[in-house]
């Protein structure tokens, strides 16, 4: 009896070997930041930095999808008088902060639709956000990225 109960496992054990991701492989993870609030914003910039942290092979692909009032994160302090809807957080500190992720290669994404809904103009309101940040629409875009294998955090 005591035998084929160990068996019976054995399946289930070479499935998960299956499963599990290779060691040293790549992480791809996508940070969904929709929270208008200053201290969520920063909280969740230090999660990045301590993800890279804990990761000392540094091998991971990180993508942070901005909409809706997170849209603030990267909204330029002289574009709030234009921008009235959001609260612009790109402080000098957090555009250091920002600076110091993308020269990591971690990608802010932004969604189309809410920059129309808050009548943002990426090139002049935004920090540092280019035509290449733009997507249509975050949370079709976060199905797609989630189908493709980036784990979904949102702090």
């Amino acid at each position: 009896m005591r035998r084929s109960t160990r068996w019976r496992s054995l399946p289930l054990l070479l499935l998960l070997l299956c499963l599990a991701p290779p060691a040293g492989a790549q992480q791809h993870v996508i940070y969904h930041l929709n929270d208008g609030n200053p201290l969520q914003q920063f909280r969740m910039l230090r999660n990045i930095v301590n993800h890279f942290n804990a990761t000392p092979d540094g091998d991971i692909d990180i993508k942070v999808l901005v909409h809706g009032p997170g849209l603030g994160l990267l909204l330029l302090p002289e574009a709030q008088s234009r921008v009235p809807g959001l609260r612009a957080n790109a402080t000098a500190e957090n555009r250091s902060q920002i600076d110091a992720l993308r020269a990591r290669s971690v990608q802010f994404v932004v969604s189309a639709t809410a920059l129309t809904s808050y009548g943002v103009d990426p090139a002049r309101d935004l920090y540092h956000v280019t035509s290449d940040d733009v997507v249509d629409n975050a949370i079709s875009y976060l199905a797609t990225m989630q189908a493709r294998g980036y784990a979904y955090i949102k702090p």
